[in-house]
C-alpha cells in the first residue's frame, strides 16, 4: 500500500499545462531555447529577467536573475537535459531562494503541431508540497501569457 500511496502523491505534485500558440514548433522551440527570446517572456507579472546565462547543449546549465516589483532577486539555475529540435526540451529547475531552494523538480516541453499552430505541453514534477505545484502553476500561467504576447 505504501507504493500506490507515494505514486498517487507524486501525481498530485506534478503540474501540467497545456496551452496552443499561433506559430509553428520551430519558432516556439526557438523561444524556450534563444537566450534573448527566452529573457524576454520567461518572468511572470511584475518579474523583469535582469540576467540570463545558458549553454544549450544536453548537460549544459543555464542561470536566470529575476527582478520582482518588491526589488528582490530570484535566481533560477539548472541543467539541460534532453534537447530534441522543435520536440521536446527537458531541464532542471533548481530555485536560489525561497521556500522551494532545496526541491528541485524537472521541466518537460513537448510540442506538437496543432490545428495550424503548436500545442505546448509543460510538465513539471515532483513538487515537494502542493503548494509549491500550485504557484508554479501561477507562476507557468504569467509566463506562457507573456510567450503568447511574444509570439504575436
Amino acid at each position: 500500500m505504501g507504493a500506490l500511496a507515494d505514486a498517487t502523491e507524486s501525481i498530485d505534485r506534478t503540474l501540467t499545462i497545456a496551452r496552443r500558440f499561433d506559430a509553428g514548433r520551430g519558432r516556439v522551440f526557438r523561444a524556450f531555447v534563444d537566450r534573448d527570446a527566452f529573457a524576454r517572456w520567461i518572468g511572470s507579472k511584475g518579474m523583469q529577467v535582469t540576467g540570463c546565462e545558458r549553454s544549450v547543449a544536453e548537460g549544459g546549465r543555464y542561470r536566470i536573475l529575476l527582478e520582482g516589483e518588491d526589488g528582490e532577486c530570484h535566481v533560477l539555475t539548472g541543467v539541460f537535459r534532453e534537447i530534441c529540435p522543435d520536440e521536446r526540451l527537458v531541464f532542471s529547475w533548481e530555485p536560489q531562494w525561497g521556500k522551494d531552494r532545496d526541491t528541485p523538480t524537472t521541466v518537460t516541453v513537448e510540442l506538437r503541431d496543432r490545428d495550424g499552430g503548436t500545442e505546448l505541453t509543460l510538465t513539471q514534477s515532483v513538487f515537494g508540497t502542493l503548494d509549491s505545484r500550485d504557484r508554479h502553476a501561477t507562476y507557468w500561467e504569467g509566463c506562457l501569457d507573456n510567450l503568447q504576447a511574444y509570439l504575436a
